[in-house]
C-alpha cells in the first residue's frame, strides 16, 4: 500500500514538475519513499533548481524534499563573467532600488551587496541572480530599511493599504498583524496563488523584516476537494433563483465555503439546503451576503 501510495505520489511531482518547467525538466529525476521525494540530476541555472523544489512541496502529500539537483558546469564562466551577467541583469530590472545594487562573485557565490527600502527588494535581487549561468548560489549582504524605525501598528497599517490597493489579493479575506516587524497573515483566501502573492505584497512594504504566512486556500487543496468543488457548482448552477445572485463556492479538507451576494434571505438558505445533498462534505460556512437593498 505504501509503495503504492509513493508511486502516485512520484507521478504528481513528475506530472507539476513537467507541466511547469517544460523542457526544463528533462535532466530532472523523482523519487519518493514514505512521502519524502528525492530530486536529483542536472539543471542550467540555479533558479531552475529552486523552481523544481517549490513545485514538489506545493504537491499535495509531500512530507520532505531532498533536492539533490546540480547546477550543470558544462557552461562554466570566469567569476567576473558572472558577476557581470548579474549586474546586467540589475540594470534592467524593474525596479529602480535593484539597479542601484551590486554584486561581488567568488567560486561562483554571488555576495549581494548594498542597501533596499524592503526585504522584497531584496527577494527579486536574489531571484534575479539565480538565473545567471554559472551561478552556484546567491548570499545576500544587502542592509534592508537602516534609516527606518517604524511601529508595529504603521506596518500593520501599511500592509493592509497595500492589499487594498492591489487588484490581485481581497484585503478582507487576509487578516494581518505585527509584532518586531514580522508579520502574520491568517485568513482564507481563494487559491495557493493568493497567498503567495499576498506574501510577497507584504515584503514589500517598508519596515517589513519577515513575513510568516498561516494563510489557507479554499480551492486546490486535495483531488477529494476538487471533485466535490466542480459538484457543488454543478448542483447550485441547476438552481434557477440562485442565478441571478453571484455564488462562489469551494471545499477545501471536506468543508464547503460558499461566498458571495444573493438578492433574497430565502436564496441564501436554500443554496446552504443544496449544499447539504452532497455526499462526501464534513461541514458548511455559509458567508453569502443578501443585497442590501433587500433587508430593509
Amino acid at each position: 500500500m505504501t509503495e503504492d501510495k509513493d508511486h502516485f505520489l512520484k507521478e504528481r511531482v513528475k506530472s507539476a514538475i513537467n507541466k511547469d518547467m517544460n523542457d526544463s525538466a528533462i535532466g530532472i529525476n523523482v523519487e519518493c519513499r514514505e512521502g519524502t521525494v528525492r530530486l536529483w540530476g542536472m539543471v542550467d541555472v540555479l533558479a531552475e533548481k529552486i523552481a523544481a523544489e517549490k513545485l514538489a512541496r506545493d504537491v499535495y502529500g509531500v512530507q520532505a524534499v531532498d533536492n539533490g539537483l546540480t547546477v550543470a558546469m558544462d557552461n562554466f564562466l570566469p567569476d567576473k563573467d558572472i558577476n557581470a551577467l548579474v549586474l546586467e541583469r540589475f540594470s534592467r530590472a524593474q525596479m529602480a532600488d535593484i539597479r542601484k545594487l551590486g554584486a561581488e562573485t567568488k567560486d561562483g557565490v554571488v555576495f549581494l551587496q548594498g542597501h533596499a527600502p524592503t526585504v522584497g527588494v531584496v527577494r527579486e535581487a536574489e531571484r534575479l541572480a539565480t538565473q545567471v549561468r554559472g551561478v552556484k548560489q546567491v548570499v545576500s549582504q544587502i542592509k534592508v530599511g537602516e534609516d527606518l524605525n517604524l511601529d508595529d501598528a504603521t506596518i500593520t497599517n501599511a500592509v493592509e493599504r497595500a492589499f487594498v490597493n492591489s487588484d490581485i489579493v481581497n484585503a478582507r479575506q487576509v487578516n494581518t498583524s505585527t509584532r518586531n516587524g514580522v508579520v502574520k497573515l491568517h485568513g482564507m483566501v481563494d487559491s495557493v496563488e493568493d497567498i503567495e502573492n499576498a506574501v510577497e505584497i507584504a515584503y514589500r512594504v517598508p519596515g517589513v523584516k519577515a513575513v510568516h504566512s498561516e494563510l489557507k486556500a479554499r480551492h486546490g487543496v486535495t483531488d477529494t476537494d476538487r471533485d466535490l468543488t466542480n459538484k457543488l457548482r454543478a448542483m447550485l448552477s441547476e438552481e434557477e433563483n440562485l442565478s441571478r445572485g453571484t455564488i462562489t463556492a469551494y471545499v477545501v479538507n471536506g468543508i464547503a465555503f460558499l461566498s458571495g451576494e444573493v438578492f433574497e434571505i430565502d436564496d441564501k438558505l436554500r443554496a446552504e439546503e443544496v449544499t447539504r445533498q452532497l455526499d462526501g462534505l464534513t461541514g458548511i460556512s455559509n458567508t453569502i451576503q443578501v443585497s442590501a437593498h433587500n433587508l430593509s
